[in-house]
């Protein structure tokens, strides 16, 4: 957090990095009590088909939490703009163009009668 407070740009706000880690440990701690201790008193007493069904469970779990935490981060901290520098790009003047002459030069001239 600190490195990130050196190169701050103005509008920089450290509010949504902790909201992000303070929702995700809730997540992991909602996961953990409500099924992780559960299933590994489960796991005691299961038969061969019922530890794996519960190994499997875990995995997809721990899949659909390591996504959550790895698109988040990528999310929050912005990643793309380390990667991908673009030279700042100069502003160039606005052409203000007259809409009449330009509707002039479009316009056809009708025939003569």
């Amino acid at each position: 957090m600190v490195i990130l407070m050196r190169d701050r740009q103005p509008g920089f706000s450290a509010w949504p990095y902790l909201v992000f880690v303070i929702l995700f440990s809730l997540l992991l701690l909602g996961v953990c009590k409500w099924y992780l201790i559960q299933a590994m008193d489960d796991f005691g007493h299961a038969d061969k088909l019922q530890k794996r069904l519960l190994g499997l469970h875990a995995m997809l779990i721990m899949i659909v939490l390591l996504l959550i935490a790895g698109l988040g981060l990528l999310l929050s901290f912005r990643m793309g703009r380390y990667f991908s520098r673009r030279p700042p790009s100069k502003n160039t003047p606005t052409k203000y163009v007259d809409a009449w002459s330009e509707s002039a030069k479009r316009m056809k001239t009708p025939p003569k009668e």
